[in-house]
């Protein structure tokens, strides 16, 4: 195709200049257009097959893609090299005009599918082309049952990509075909899809989402606002509104439908933790509660479990009290998946619930409790809350004849000290040593014995290597000796290696965090004891404070002695964890949020007492003709401000990330607006 004829088809005229004004409606001299094997219009690129019909359905001109279709109809189904009819291309780019001709033109186009097996709507669906999508479907319903290469529907795409407004177009418009409608990609249907794209949000998103339907209805112009804002037709207060609809559509069998991974969409549903699709669900069919997913056995209240979702927990419970019986493939309760994943808050409520009371001591396939497996897994607080339950059996053994006692004890993730007081708070309840434990320990020695061995092996070949190199050993031995000593040592300290990164990562962190605290502590309480020896106003002939009867000197000496206080008490913890760790031969953990609240306090107590301090000594010295009192507490209390401004503002900007887009820019835009308003009524 000439460089002359593909401009002309994509901007109208030879050239890309508007100036120069040979316009492809006027210049049937210039290109042949008559048909034939020679006509201009049957040319195609070289590389991508494309017609000079695929280029005009490119820039959407519909007045040059209707000169074209006039020369030659048939271009209106001819294929490019990826299979893409003209349609195809319109349909992506958004052009409704053009689409609208090619359509009328031939309606047999909208069946073509490119290949990736999309057809026009697919296409227009994908980009998210809500005027497109309408011509499409009330052309030809049936286009809606129809599936490209990944098994993908239409309404499945407009679901998968939050289109929602195209959802209920489609939902409303098109018919099932053959049970075509709803299905997508990796056994999937379009409920799945709706669950797993719903939102997940918080009370303040959802007050405002009621604020903005209640708004959208009583006020057409702010609905084309949010329109506009959003670039989707109100996408955002249509979102609850899918759903439901999904499953009126498509009936209620679509529940009961399983994807790939053997999730049904009531899975999806609680591992997203979505408290009132749950209901709806179970609403719609209760004996969804007992079904499980195909891969590990687990119910919707394990997987709310799994996550921590309170809500999600008391409401399933409450619909299906016996669900609590209910057992994963390892035979785990709801309970053990909330205590092996670390969940403290579901462990709580599902210990509080009257139907786990017969529970508690349950053992999985493994024979673990749910006390052996949060002494596996190292769970401190949900360790702690299980040892302190008196309903907790404490000298359950596992089938390795082990009690939670004996994993605690042989636990590296637990310091002397946490071992020390858990086993204290275990044994306070009555704990008794398992007999198998002298068994195990036996067979710990042997292991380390063995281990023991293998460096010893790994030593006897580096020995071999040097005897190697001094008897000039050819290459080949040498590399094999030096390889088989560096697996060897690999080998042994591999599992050394990981645990240090991660125990040198912490201790870093907390020796940064020591190094800063006791600086500001040293700095701050030698401040604080210089100022208490100078009081503000001096001393009388008595040798008492001249200001002492003054409201701000109270102050000034309650603030100055509560930041030498909490000053000096900082510094004592840090003598304290690095005296009594040598002493005693026991690491200590540093406490890092007792003494970040301590050096909050006192530095918070140290500006209040220059503050005060000034007040008094410049309000003195004013009342005498002197120095103003203003500017020294101006400048004190704008230093102070700096910093908490600073945080302010990250905690604003991490809370405006929490929240959708819409509702940020409608906040600035009404910001903005007020501010114009008001400097407007000013002038």
């Amino acid at each position: 195709m000439e460089a002359k004829l593909y401009r002309a088809a994509l901007y109208g005229s030879s050239t890309s200049s508007n100036s120069s004004s040979t316009k492809i409606n006027d210049s049937t001299s210039e290109f042949n257009f008559s048909g034939g094997e020679d006509s201009d219009v049957l040319k195609v690129t070289k590389y991508q097959h494309n017609t000079i019909l695929h280029v005009a359905a490119k820039s959407g001109n519909e007045k040059i893609a209707r000169k074209i279709l006039e020369a030659e109809a048939t271009l209106a189904l001819q294929t490019n090299k990826k299979l893409d009819t003209p349609l195809h291309i319109a349909a992506r780019l958004g052009h409704a005009e053009v689409v609208s001709l090619l359509m009328t033109t031939d309606p047999s186009a909208l069946q073509m599918v490119n290949m990736a097996k999309n057809t026009a709507l697919h296409e227009a669906v994908c980009n998210g082309h809500h005027g497109i999508v309408e011509l499409l479907v009330e052309k030809d319903p049936s286009l809606a049952s129809l599936r490209n290469d990944a098994g993908e529907s239409p309404l499945f795409m407009a679901l998968d990509r939050k289109f929602h407004t195209i959802s209920l177009l489609i939902l409303k418009k098109c018919h099932d075909h053959e049970g075509l409608f709803f299905q997508g990609r990796n056994g999937m249907t379009a409920m799945h899809a709706a669950v797993i794209r719903l939102s997940k949000r918080n009370k303040v998103v959802q007050i405002l989402d009621k604020l903005c339907k209640k708004l959208a209805k009583r006020c057409p112009k702010f609905k084309k606002y949010c329109d506009f804002i959003k670039g989707s037709p109100f996408e955002l207060i249509l979102e609850e509104e899918v759903l439901p609809k999904v499953l009126e559509k498509c009936g209620h069998g679509i529940l009961e439908v399983r994807d790939d991974f053997g999730w049904l969409p009531l899975h999806y549903a609680a591992e997203l933790g979505h408290v009132e699709i749950v209901k709806l669900f179970l609403t719609t069919n209760i004996n969804l509660a007992y079904e499980k997913d195909s891969q590990e056995g687990m119910s919707a209240l394990h997987i709310a479990a799994r996550k921590g979702w309170i809500g999600l927990l008391k409401a399933l419970v409450k619909e299906r009290p016996d669900i609590c019986e209910l057992l994963d493939k390892k035979n785990r309760t709801a309970l053990h998946v909330a205590v092996e994943c670390g969940k403290k808050n579901a462990t709580k409520t599902l210990l509080d619930m009257l139907d786990f009371k017969d529970l508690i001591n349950d053992q999985d396939r493994e024979g673990n409790t749910c006390l052996h497996l949060a002494a596996l897994h190292g769970h401190h607080a949900i360790l702690i809350m299980l040892a302190s339950e008196k309903r907790v059996q404490k000298s359950v053994l596992n089938n390795k004849g082990m009690t939670a006692a004996d994993i605690i004890k042989s636990s590296m993730q637990f310091s002397t000290v946490d071992k020390r007081f858990l086993m204290s708070t275990i044994k306070s309840d009555g704990h008794f040593k398992s007999l198998e434990r002298r068994v195990i320990r036996e067979t710990k020695t042997d292991h380390n014995q063995t281990a023991d061995d293998e460096i010893k092996r790994g030593y006897d070949i580096s020995q071999e290597t040097k005897q190697l190199l001094k008897s000039n050993a050819p290459v080949n031995d040498l590399h094999e000796a030096s390889s088989a000593a560096s697996t060897s040592a690999q080998e042994n300290h591999q599992e050394k290696h990981d645990t240090g990164k991660l125990e040198s990562k912490q201790n870093s962190y907390e020796q940064y965090i020591y190094s800063i605290n006791l600086l500001v502590a040293t700095i701050f309480s030698s401040i604080t004891f210089a100022a208490a020896m100078q009081m503000p106003g001096g001393y009388g002939s008595d040798g008492t404070a001249n200001l002492r009867e003054t409201v701000g000197f109270k102050i000034f000496l309650i603030a100055d002695s509560v930041a030498f206080g909490c000053a000096a008490a900082s510094m004592f913890i840090h003598f304290g964890v690095a005296f009594f760790s040598k002493l005693l031969q026991v690491k200590y953990s540093y406490p890092v949020y007792c003494v970040m609240a301590l050096t909050t306090i006192f530095i918070t107590s140290s500006v209040l007492a220059f503050i005060s301090g000034a007040n008094v000594v410049f309000q003195r010295s004013s009342s005498r003709g002197g120095f103003q009192v203003g500017l020294p507490v101006y400048v004190a209390s704008l230093s102070f401000m700096i910093p908490i401004l600073y945080f302010l503002l990250r905690s604003l900007i991490v809370a405006a990330r929490k929240l959708p887009s819409v509702y940020v820019v409608c906040l600035v835009t009404l910001a903005i607006l007020l501010t114009s308003l008001k400097s407007g009524g000013g002038k």
